[in-house]
């Protein structure tokens, strides 16, 4: 008869083993890919704050807009097209989140008030991301008291 050759290590050992080979595969898997998604597909290039647009370019980047003007936030990515998103916020206060993907390496947003009195005055900023919501680029802009000629 042949005799099946028994291994000297016990099956809780064998168990740990594979274990520890599955989590160092997955910490492999998750970095690898991770870093790819963040450095080498696409990456934020250029956020801009703006009025007006034209043909997805804003006419004028600024920091400073009144209370009835549309604000748009404009974003520009390196790479290929893919997700980004947009938290807009009043002071420390969330007001809005959007999440899209880039058409030829632009994306954009915007806000705007309808009432008689536009955005409240204050301190506004955007936060952009593109990976699993953690912000890569913030710009800030504040609405100001309506001008008097």
């Amino acid at each position: 008869m042949n005799k099946i050759a028994r291994s000297s290590i016990s099956w809780p050992i064998c168990l740990s083993i594979a274990a520890v080979c599955t989590a160092l595969i997955g910490i492999v898997i998750f970095a690898v890919t991770h870093i790819r998604i963040e450095s080498g597909s696409y990456s934020i290039d250029q956020v801009m704050i703006s009025t007006t647009l034209t043909e997805k370019q804003p006419v004028k980047h600024r920091d400073a807009f009144q209370p009835l003007d549309t604000i748009y936030c404009i974003v520009r990515t390196r790479g290929v097209d893919g997700p980004v998103g947009m938290r807009w916020f009043f002071e420390d206060e969330m007001i809005s989140e959007g999440i899209g993907s880039t058409n030829g390496n632009i994306i954009s947003s915007y806000i705007k008030d309808g009432s008689a009195n536009g955005l409240p005055i204050g301190n506004y900023h955007v936060e952009i991301f593109i990976v699993e919501g953690h912000p890569l680029e913030s710009v800030y802009f504040e609405i100001k008291p309506q001008s008097n000629p």
